[in-house]
């Protein structure tokens, strides 16, 4: 059968609409593309095996070789047992993003952070970029001392974070000229896939503002769509367009 003008005129346009929207995508690709590389500083700085934190790191996005790790499959472990049984007990890491695939153990992590009396703001921000972790606990220990410990997990209230986003964050105050050791323990009943970073306050802002324009802008073009096509449902009056547009907001 003939397809009515007024549809063939509508569809036209969706046609524009949805290749409008497709450049805008490629081209806010292209452009975060290009500015990541300035916003982090992606160097190897795991020297000794210590992460070396000086005036001019922004940013550390792997921790190469500087991480070491523990399995603890009964649970049973404190901070005090992995301190009193000492560094010979963790397996050191080869670089890469740590993957323990799935395992109901507990993992211990942990990693130098060496500050130098370069004049360098010592505020920094950890994250782990796993949002759905069950648990996961910092323990901050200097001299031999522990200084800091908190705990956040999925779970728990975002008020009770030290930063209110969807990734675990810590804040870390670390002395000059010292060797910090930071021990994670984490609890995970989901893929067990540690992305770890250290980031400088003013770069971590610059990270989340970029995320959250990127997830706006890939929302508001699933709700365009969206739009458009209910639009085009109404105007034809066909079921099909009816069933796409319910399809596609029930897919999303």
């Amino acid at each position: 059968s003939e397809i009515p003008w007024g549809a063939h005129i509508l569809r036209q346009q969706f046609k524009r609409t949805l290749a409008a929207v497709i450049s805008g995508l490629m081209v806010t690709l292209i452009f975060l593309a290009s500015v990541m590389p300035a916003m982090a500083s992606v160097q190897e700085r795991c020297q000794d095996g210590a992460i070396v934190l000086n005036a001019g790191t922004s940013s550390v996005r792997d921790l190469g070789s500087c991480i070491w790790y523990r399995e603890d499959p009964g649970h049973e472990l404190t901070v005090e047992d992995i301190q009193a049984d000492g560094r010979a007990t963790f397996t050191r890491h080869e670089g890469g993003v740590l993957n323990f695939g799935y395992t109901e153990s507990a993992y211990w992590i942990r990693f130098d952070l060496r500050t130098l009396d370069d004049g360098a703001d010592n505020d920094w921000i950890f994250e782990l970029a796993l949002p759905l972790v069950d648990e996961v606990t910092l323990y901050l220990v200097r001299d031999d001392q522990l200084v800091d410990q908190r705990k956040t997990g999925y779970s728990d209230s975002w008020a009770q974070r030290d930063l209110e986003v969807p990734n675990p964050t810590f804040r870390l105050k670390l002395a000059p000229d010292t060797v910090n050791t930071v021990y994670l323990r984490i609890t995970n009943t989901n893929t067990f896939r540690l992305p770890i970073s250290l980031w400088h306050p003013d770069s971590y802002i610059e990270k989340v503002s970029v995320d959250e324009a990127v997830r706006g802008i890939l929302l508001g073009a699933i709700l365009a769509i969206l739009a458009y096509n209910l639009f085009v449902a109404v105007s034809v009056r066909e079921r099909s367009n009816i069933y796409y547009g319910v399809c596609y907001r029930v897919w999303e």
